[in-house]
């Protein structure tokens, strides 16, 4: 594969992710003000309920349109769920350590937390996560990757 090919494989990926990440974040929300007001139930289970319908939508959006993984899904499941642990405590720990032990504004520590959850994340589930099920572009060295195989 030649290096042009690669980065635009990359940059596919990063695509792909941010649209799952966004997707996820938007059902979230979605998912819990439906469970409070809708099926009456409360707000700790519908926050619950939306991490639930979140993690899914990430996980499976990630395995099968982000990265494209060849799946142990087993392996694969396990690794996601031990970062998004990882992912909770650097979060809750950056915001505490901004705003308690710097002083910092809850509004800088919210913005520090919403570039740096999502970097760790991307480089975490690329390098870590799903790495050993990357698909790898089958080409020829002189001819560039099929579209359907970038994005």
């Amino acid at each position: 594969m030649t290096p042009n090919v690669n980065w635009i494989v990359e940059a596919g990926r990063v695509f792909r992710f941010g649209f799952i990440g966004v997707l996820a974040t938007l059902i979230c929300p979605a998912v819990t003000t439906f469970a409070i007001e809708m099926l009456d139930v409360r707000p700790w289970l519908g926050a619950v309920l939306g991490q639930a319908a979140s993690f899914s939508t990430s996980y499976f959006g990630h395995d099968s349109y982000s990265f494209k993984v060849d799946s142990d899904r087993k392996r694969f499941l396990l690794r996601f769920l031990l970062f998004s642990v990882f992912a909770f405590v650097l979060s809750v720990g950056t915001t505490w350590i901004l705003t308690t032990a710097v002083g910092l504004s809850y509004g800088v520590a919210v913005a520090v937390v919403c570039i740096l959850i999502p970097a760790t994340s991307c480089l975490c589930n690329r390098y870590w996560v799903f790495e050993s099920g990357l698909q790898t572009l089958r080409c020829h060295p002189k001819r560039s990757a099929p579209v359907s195989e970038i994005l």
